[in-house]
């Protein structure tokens, strides 16, 4: 995995069953590329991925995939299974689809956007059990930044009250959120 992510002329990367979790780290560690996509197996098992710092800064990636995966959150830290950073490109487009995340206490995903333009689309994923005070899905739509988030197809099981499904920090008109109005909350639109 390492010596193909090394490779800036790789673009996709299919990840084989694997009982221990890959280990991905994509914040600066390899070469700048246009797209990435990287998968699982398709079938009843997903491979488990961990995402080294937890972050997904796409600094030197413009369009990123992950699909049928199961993203675990780092024992280490206490949020975020997979974050977008705020070094993500202007137009940049980042795909988490098909992916599985088991609650334990940490957002699943959580898109710290400080950068205008980005599209974030997290289309048939799987959020099981307990995503904190936060959510499955938090979104920290800074002032001023125009970012699209699309959600689609998404299965929110057994989310406590104490929970949420989407949760987004701020209340920032510039971004738009496409997602059943139902699974948003807004603390700041109570």
């Amino acid at each position: 995995l390492d010596k193909a992510l090394s490779n800036e002329n790789v673009k996709y990367i299919s990840l084989c069953e694997n009982e221990n979790p890959y280990i991905l780290d994509l914040y600066v560690k390899y070469p700048a590329r246009e797209s990435l996509t990287i998968t699982g197996e398709e079938g009843d098992t997903q491979v488990k991925v961990n995402f080294a710092n937890l972050q997904a800064r796409m600094a030197l990636v413009k369009n990123f995939t992950i699909e049928n995966c199961e993203i675990l959150r780092m024992p280490n830290k206490d949020w975020g299974h997979l974050v977008f950073g705020s070094g993500n490109k202007t137009d940049g487009v980042y795909t988490v689809k098909n992916c599985t995340f088991n609650g334990v206490v940490s957002q699943g995903i959580f898109i710290n956007e400080n950068t205008s333009g980005a599209t974030y689309n997290v289309l048939n994923c799987t959020f099981n059990g307990d995503f904190g005070s936060e959510g499955a899905i938090t979104i920290q739509n800074n002032a001023g930044v125009n970012c699209t988030v699309n959600v689609d197809g998404c299965d929110f099981n057994n989310i406590p009250e104490t929970s949420h499904k989407i949760f987004v920090h701020y209340d920032n008109d510039d971004m738009i959120l496409n997602a059943n109005s139902a699974d948003i909350y807004n603390p700041n639109r109570e």
